[in-house]
């Protein structure tokens, strides 16, 4: 039966038949739910993430406060599990779960008067660490493609790292600095998408379920040209967009060819053009453009040799 409303009483009649005759069946039921002062409820775990063999409980917040009974099932656990609630019907009780994989459960909350409301959770525990995010950062430098791998690990012991990658471009012959490092450094080689994996294993020999992380290394703009931009001192970097490649934005670079020179300026745009200000009259620089797409950094893209000098606006 559905579309009943939760928390109201209903009169339900039933018309069983038998050899006898035909005869109404009359039910009173009531739907769990909160309504006028019924009780509400919120389950919650002490840990969203829970390792296997690590106790954790659970706890149902009821609203308004006031004396309640409780009676907690646990309706679905990995096979083999042999996992059990420590008291079914304590405000709080404990489980500890002995298989990786999904545990479900129930409680219903009843009032003094008998009135009752029902919530669950459901949580996937793992097997020994458990590793929370998984990151990728780009380098400083429009020069440097390289990217930084990072992790957050949550462990009750001490844990070592094996990071791997798993996929990568055709051609890409690319390796990580120190696969057993907390955060490796990664310089891709080809424009292309890579997939990076991590395994964390702890002290006493138990091992994470596998983390993934993707990045995307677009392929570099063309045709940069440099143009004095409407201020002394300014440059005008235009460039075609990369075929193929999805950019979040482009990074343009003008960097000093005279010794003891200023440091570099740079700029940021979501479009083919990007001014860059602050540079030095009647220096000369060399530019160049990249193409972003997260931490994925493209090839860098020069003038083709030559240098931008500026000298006054519009020339």
């Amino acid at each position: 039966m559905s579309g009943l409303t939760n928390g109201v009483d209903y009169r339900c009649t039933v018309a069983a038949s038998n050899v006898v005759g035909t005869g109404p069946v009359v039910a009173r039921i009531r739907t769990a739910g909160p309504k006028n002062g019924w009780p509400n409820v919120a389950v919650s775990a002490s840990t969203a993430i829970p390792t296997v063999d690590q106790e954790m409980s659970l706890s149902a917040s009821v609203a308004p406060g006031g004396a309640y009974s409780y009676r907690w099932a646990l309706i679905s656990r990995p096979a083999g599990s042999t996992a059990h609630l420590s008291d079914p019907s304590a405000a709080v009780p404990t489980l500890v779960p002995d298989r990786p994989g999904t545990y479900e459960f129930q409680v219903v909350v009843t009032d003094s008067t008998g009135r009752f409301v029902s919530g669950g959770i459901g949580f996937t525990a793992a097997i020994g660490p458990v590793v929370d995010a998984v990151t990728t950062s780009s380098v400083s430098g429009i020069a440097d493609p390289t990217v930084v791998l990072t992790a957050m690990v949550t462990s009750t012991a001490g844990f070592a790292y094996q990071w791997s990658v798993q996929t990568r471009p055709p051609g890409s012959s690319a390796a990580m600095s120190d696969p057993a490092a907390a955060n490796p450094s990664f310089t891709p080689d080809v424009a292309g998408s890579y997939l990076f994996r991590l395994v964390v294993t702890d002290s006493t020999g138990r091992s994470s379920l596998p983390s993934d992380v993707d990045l995307t290394v677009p392929d570099p703009p063309t045709g940069l040209v440099a143009t004095a931009g409407s201020t002394v001192g300014s440059v005008v970097l235009t460039f075609f967009a990369p075929v193929g490649s999805i950019v979040d934005s482009y990074v343009g670079t003008c960097t000093s060819v005279t010794p003891g020179a200023a440091s570099a300026r740079s700029a940021t745009s979501t479009s083919t053009s990007i001014t860059i200000d602050g540079l030095n009259p009647g220096d000369p620089y060399d530019c160049g453009v990249v193409a972003m797409k997260g931490a994925g950094k493209s090839r860098t893209v020069y003038l083709g040799g030559h240098t931008f000098t500026p000298d006054v606006a519009g020339t």
